[in-house]
């Protein structure tokens, strides 16, 4: 018992190591999680789940001799471990490499024939070798073993883009839409098809309609005003944006997008308004004065723009642009840009102040 103890506290170790990797790498980027996952290794040499992460954050930065040897290294560690397996597999895809991947994939599912994600590599291959109705059989296994891998039912549309049937593509992203409003990825898919086909007010009415169905949902409403800004419908964005920023538990950043929608709307009066609203806290006066900066940037006074951005950068204390960016931008227009730009990190940086402070 105790060595099945002592299995379980190491276990544990590792899921919790992991763990933080994956925070460091969302919120510092995957080179930094690289180096966190080297000094995890340090201390867990015999970790095949270790290389694995390491193998998919060298190939995350394109490094895919170094993550390949890394992905061996697990295989090595875990012979009979179906993630090694995967991680070659779609190193091999990534690399265009289809034969060495299809073998990587048909040898994860003789090994567990349950893995939905080596159903799903291998669905992907047939797809990429033409073999259509091959490909769809094996995203049904996929969905039939997980029914919520929402990247079978994408790979199903891609299949049937590629058929030509554009009507079935539509409808699979449409069904994962409403299903995932938080996801980026598949709307992006959604809305790339849509403008393909020059449906894109048809796009945007639907998330309309998919909000008036739940106007309650955040992730809706904030999807559908990203969607409304993009689509140079400002109105829209405006009254979603401020449907958010009066929600109950608002935070700052609703409130910021909302003054954001004014300015593109044109709307400057009601935005200053707001802007004063925020208050005149240290970290309120950064974010102002970038805001403010928009609206003379949106009002044609570019000289008053740029003096609000410096404004905002130095309030928050961030240094200038580097002196290349800064000799690159030759007329006063590409000052305007180049500061409006770097004041967004202003911008930022006082944000999350403000949500130190508030934790």
């Amino acid at each position: 018992m105790a060595e099945v103890d002592t299995l379980d506290d190491a276990n544990a170790g590792i899921r919790k190591g992991l763990a933080q990797i994956r925070k460091i790498e969302k919120d510092s980027g995957p080179a930094m999680a690289e180096r966190a996952t080297i000094d995890f290794l340090r201390e867990q040499p015999k970790s095949f789940q270790g290389f694995v992460m390491l193998s998919r954050l060298l190939a995350k930065q394109k490094r895919y001799d170094d993550a390949g040897r890394a992905a061996e290294k697990a295989k090595a560690l875990a012979p009979l471990e179906v993630e090694p397996l995967l991680a070659l597999g779609f190193l091999a895809m990534r690399k265009q490499e289809i034969s060495e991947a299809s073998i990587a994939f048909a040898e994860a599912i003789n090994l567990d024939a349950g893995s939905a994600r080596a159903h799903l590599g291998a669905a992907a291959i047939k797809m990429m070798d033409e073999s259509y109705e091959e490909a769809l059989m094996l995203c049904e296994k996929v969905i039939d073993l997980d029914p919520s891998m929402d990247r079978a039912h994408e790979l199903i549309a891609r299949i049937n883009m590629r058929r030509g049937q554009k009507d079935l593509a539509v409808d699979e992203l449409k069904t994962l839409v409403v299903n995932n409003p938080g996801n980026k990825r598949i709307l992006k898919a959604y809305l790339r098809l849509m403008k393909s086909e020059g449906r894109s007010d048809e796009a945007l009415q639907f998330l309309e309609d998919d909000v008036a169905e739940d106007p309650s949902d955040r992730r809706r409403l904030y999807r559908l005003a990203r969607v409304a800004v993009s689509s140079g419908k400002p109105e829209i964005a405006v009254e979603k944006y401020k449907d958010l920023a009066t929600m109950p538990g608002a935070r700052v950043t609703d409130k910021i997008r909302y003054i954001a929608a004014l300015i593109e709307a044109g709307k400057f009066d009601v935005a200053e308004t707001n802007i004063k609203q925020l208050g005149d806290r240290p970290v309120f006066q950064a974010i102002g004065a970038k805001l403010r900066g928009d609206i003379a940037a949106k009002d044609g006074k570019p000289e008053k723009a740029l003096g609000l951005y410096k404004q905002a950068c130095s309030l928050a204390k961030l240094p200038a642009p580097n002196a290349a960016d800064e000799q690159s931008a030759k007329s006063l227009e590409d000052k305007v840009k180049l500061w409006k730009a770097h004041s967004r990190k202003a911008l930022v940086a006082a944000v999350r102040t403000r949500r130190a402070e508030a934790a």
